[in-house]
């Protein structure tokens, strides 16, 4: 017999549970949205249409995803240059809404400053390993992430 009992119950037989709990929840916060691991890489798009436009040039565009990071590079006709992070606003089907933020570059006369924010949404098919922002051309898959 202790003694001295302690005022505090033993703790354990929660030791186990509680690191049962917290392990299942690291391991949980690990895995990554389908649509999101479905656009790691890097994507490519060759406007195609504006070659058949009086004066105009083409538009090559690259866009870069890389765990929570994005890249764009385009040149030609508008040229663009931009860069930071990113985070899942909606993940439904094959759409994916993306809040950008921490911006740094520019688009076209647009200069990004780290508190500006923009939203995107991406529509993807996987028959065709594609991407489409919006309303535009499909993105293919050039570079798959590391």
């Amino acid at each position: 017999m202790d003694a001295h009992p302690s005022p505090f119950p033993s703790i354990k037989p929660f030791a186990g549970v509680l690191l049962i709990l917290l392990l299942s929840l690291l391991l949980t916060g690990c895995t990554m949205d389908p649509n999101e691991e479905f656009i790691q890489g890097q994507w490519y798009d060759n406007n195609d249409h504006l070659s058949n436009l009086a004066g105009e040039s083409r538009q090559e565009s690259f866009w870069y995803f890389d765990n929570k990071t994005f890249e764009v590079y385009g040149c030609c006709f508008v040229p663009m240059e931009f860069s930071g992070n990113y985070r899942i606003l909606k993940s439904e089907g094959d759409t994916l809404q993306l809040e950008l933020y921490q911006l740094q570059g520019q688009n076209s006369s647009m200069l990004y400053h780290s508190d500006d924010v923009l939203t995107i949404t991406i529509t993807i098919n996987r028959q065709t390993d594609t991407i489409q922002f919006g309303g535009g051309d499909p993105f293919t898959r050039v570079l798959s992430a590391p």
